[in-house]
């Protein structure tokens, strides 16, 4: 029998709602790596968009997808790739 179970009985999830842990923000070592797409010119933006879906198909279906772009907007957020992802223009 496990610590904290009895025989038979599934865990009792928490109750909600429940605390959430403080966010920890910790800063690139190297801040100049990441690219704001979102604050990129039309032009600029396209271009990159352009280049994302030929050489890196599976950032560009994440970029798309529903869910995705639904946190995007819940969150008024902007979208940040790794430069070892999408060269900076």
């Amino acid at each position: 029998m496990t610590k904290g179970r009895t025989e038979g009985k599934a865990a009792t999830p928490p109750a909600w709602p429940v605390a959430l842990r403080p966010w920890v923000v910790v800063a690139r070592a190297e801040p100049e790596q990441g690219l704001n797409v979102s604050r990129l010119p039309p032009a600029t933006k396209r271009a990159k968009w352009d280049e994302i879906r030929r050489h890196q198909p599976e950032l560009a279906a994440l970029l798309k997808d529903s869910n995705f772009q639904s946190l995007i907007k819940a969150f008024d957020a902007e979208v940040f790739i790794d430069t070892e992802d999408a060269s900076a223009p």
